[in-house]
This record gives C-alpha cells, sequence and structure tokens, in this order.
C-alpha cells in the first residue's frame, strides 16, 4: 500500500471515533458552535423572540432611566455592557476572574476595549514576546508624552 492509501486508512479508522465524540459532546465545541437542539429551531426562536425583546426594551428603559438620575452603574448593567462591547462568545470563553476584570475596565467605553483586546493578543505571545511589547509600549509613551 502506498503512503496516501495508508493515510486515508487511517482516516477512515479515525472518523467514526470523531463522530462518536461530537455526538457525545453536549457543550459548547467552541468558536459558537454547539450541538443542535429543539431551542436552535426557527419556530421556536420566533415564539421566543417576543419575550426577549420586552426583555431587552425593559433593561434598557431601566438603564435609562437609572442613567438619566445620575446613579451609578449597577453590577448586571456593567455585566451587560461588557457582554455587548465583547461578544457572547468571547464573554463565555473567559474564565470568571477574566469577567470580572472586564467588568470593572469599562469595556464598552472603545478606547478601554481596544487597549482591552490588544492585552488579550499579547497574552497570547510567549514571555519574550511580551517583554519586547512592554519595552516598545514604554518607548513609544515616552514618545508621546
Amino acid at each position: 500500500a502506498t503512503k496516501k492509501e495508508q493515510k486515508e486508512q487511517e482516516m477512515e479508522e479515525l472518523r467514526p471515533i470523531v463522530v462518536q465524540l461530537v455526538q457525545e459532546e453536549h457543550r459548547d465545541f467552541g468558536g459558537g458552535f454547539h450541538q443542535p437542539t429543539w431551542r436552535d429551531l426557527l419556530i421556536t426562536k420566533l415564539a421566543i423572540w417576543p419575550v426577549q425583546l420586552v426583555k431587552a426594551m425593559s433593561w434598557q428603559i431601566g438603564y435609562w432611566g437609572r442613567r438619566l438620575r445620575g446613579l451609578d452603574l449597577s453590577e448586571s448593567e456593567r455585566e451587560v455592557l461588557t457582554r455587548r462591547a465583547i461578544g457572547e462568545i468571547t464573554w463565555h470563553a473567559l474564565s470568571d476572574e477574566d469577567r470580572v476584570d472586564a467588568c470593572t475596565q469599562d469595556l464598552w467605553v472603545a478606547a478601554n476595549l481596544e487597549d482591552w483586546r490588544e492585552m488579550q493578543e499579547v497574552k497570547k505571545l510567549g514571555a519574550g514576546y511580551q517583554k519586547k511589547y512592554n519595552r516598545w509600549k514604554r518607548k513609544q509613551g515616552s514618545k508621546l508624552e
């Protein structure tokens, strides 16, 4: 058998295992993909939509009422604004500590969100690149001031 045939045979042997693992997995696969359920049906989404609309409108009215009275944001308002700013998929990917940290950084402000996203990218880099980035950032900061 040629290498190509061996590779195809290995793929065919692995395919049932992968399919079984995917079917057994009921949680989010990551990246926003998940095992379809009855909640994903269009008719279900259309039936739930008015309820979600009323909830969203009542939250928005309460939010603007608090803002007009000059009150500070509540924890739930901070969470909702942060979730809207960074997106649901990113929100669910964060750990609990990162979620709390994100809520305290006012990420619904565009400049803060940009800085936060930049820091998330830096965290993905290796230690050497992080040091290099921090040195570069210090030099750029000193030139701007």
